[in-house]
C-alpha cells in the first residue's frame, strides 16, 4: 500500500453539527450510471490494517447500482490523516484490482497506482460509494454531535495522561490508542477526572467512576465510547510498536522531529528528495539511530542515513529499518 503524508492536528475533539452530511472529497455532484458490475467489492483501509490480519477487508453492498459501505475513521493524523483506503474487487492484495485516486482528488478512481491512497482528513463515520463501471466515487461524513466538549482515553499506556477522542456520532467518541505490553488499564475522562467512566462488572457498559477497564493483550485498538448509554467497544487494528513514539529528523525538515505512524507493528513515514535523516524515539535526540555500516540495522547515535527520490521509510521494533522507493 502507498501512503500519503497528510498531517491532522490531533488536539481537542470538536463536535460536528448534527446535520453535517457534507460530502468531503470525491465528487460533490454524486455518482451516476449502473455499477456493481463485479461479483464483489471491498474497502481496504487503515481502520482494518489495510485489509490484512489482524484486520481484514470490509465488504461493500450493492445499493442503487453502486457499491456502498459505512466505515469509521479515527486515526491521529500522523501520516494517514484520519485514515486512508482503496477499493478492491477481491479483498486480497495478492490478486484482483484495486483503485485509489491521485492528488488532487477528483472523485474518479484509478486502477492500481503508487502513492494514491484515498485519504480522509477529519475523523468520523463515512459513507463510501463506488461505481465500478464509471470509476466515480463519493465520500460523505455522517452526522456527529456529542454532549461533552472533550473526551479522552487515559491509562497505563500513557501514564494516565490524556489521549483525545473524536466525536464521530451521536454522543459517540472514538480513538486508536496503542497499548504496549500486556495487562493495560484504561478509563474514559472529560479531562480533569470530574467526569470519568470505568466498568465495574465487565459487561461492555461503562459506569461513572467505575473500575479500570482491563486489556490483556497489546496492540493498537479502535475504541468507541457512547457517553449517553455508556456502551463501549474495542477492536484490534494492528500489532503495537515497541516504542511509544518515533520521529524522523533530517535535512528535508530542518532536522526537526516529524512523527512517524505505527502501522502493523512498525513505524513508517514518507520522505521525498535527496535527504539525510535519522530516527529519534522521543524527538529530543536522547535516543536516536543512524547506521554506521549501511547494513540495514540501525546503530544508536549512528551516522546519517541517505535516500534519493520518494521513499516509504520503515523503522521496525528490533531497530531494523528499510525504505521502499516509489518514484
Amino acid at each position: 500500500m502507498r501512503h500519503l503524508l497528510l498531517l491532522l492536528l490531533a488536539g481537542c475533539a470538536v463536535d460536528a453539527p448534527a446535520d453535517d452530511d457534507t460530502t468531503l472529497g470525491g465528487k460533490a455532484d454524486g455518482i451516476s450510471g449502473n455499477g456493481c458490475t463485479r461479483p464483489a467489492m471491498f474497502v481496504m483501509g487503515t481502520p482494518r490494517n489495510f485489509g490484512v490480519a489482524p484486520g481484514g477487508p470490509i465488504q461493500m453492498s450493492c445499493v442503487d447500482q453502486n457499491w456502498q459501505v459505512d466505515e469509521l475513521f479515527a486515526g491521529t493524523g500522523l501520516v494517514f490523516g484520519a485514515g486512508a483506503f482503496k477499493f478492491h474487487d477481491t479483498g486480497n492484495w495478492a490478486n484482483g484490482t484495486n483503485w485509489g485516486d491521485s492528488q488532487p482528488f477528483d472523485g474518479k478512481a484509478e486502477a492500481f497506482g503508487d502513492g494514491n491512497d484515498i485519504t480522509i482528513q477529519n475523523p468520523g463515520w463515512y459513507r463510501l460509494r463506488f461505481n465500478d463501471r464509471t470509476l466515480e466515487y463519493d465520500i460523505t461524513r455522517r452526522p456527529s454531535q456529542c454532549t461533552s466538549m472533550t473526551m479522552n482515553v487515559r491509562g497505563t499506556f500513557n501514564g494516565w495522561s490524556t489521549q483525545p477522542m473524536f466525536c464521530v456520532g451521536q454522543n459517540e467518541w472514538a480513538a486508536i490508542p496503542m497499548l504496549i505490553g500486556r495487562d493495560q488499564d484504561i478509563k474514559f475522562d472529560t479531562g480533569d477526572w470530574s467526569k470519568n467512566w470505568g466498568d465495574d462488572n465487565h459487561d461492555g457498559v461503562a459506569d461513572r467512576n467505575g473500575a479500570n477497564i482491563h486489556f490483556f493483550d497489546p496492540g493498537r485498538y479502535l475504541i468507541t465510547f457512547n457517553e449517553a448509554t455508556g456502551a463501549y467497544n474495542a477492536r484490534l487494528v494492528s500489532a503495537s510498536c515497541s516504542w511509544p513514539t518515533m520521529y524522523l529528523r533530517g535535512s528535508w525538515n530542518g532536522w526537526q522531529p516529524t512523527p512517524m505512524e505505527c502501522e502493523n507493528g512498525h513505524y513508517a513515514l514518507n520522505v521525498d528528495g535527496n535527504v539525510q535523516f535519522k530516527f529519534d524515539a522521543y524527538g529530543d535526540w536522547s535516543t536516536n539511530w543512524g547506521d554506521n555500516n549501511a547494513d540495514g540495522w540501525a546503530d544508536r547515535n549512528g551516522a546519517n542515513l541517505t535516500t534519493t527520490g520518494h521513499h516509504h521509510v520503515h523503522f521496525y521494533n528490533e531497530q531494523r529499518y528499510a525504505f521502499d522507493r516509489h518514484d
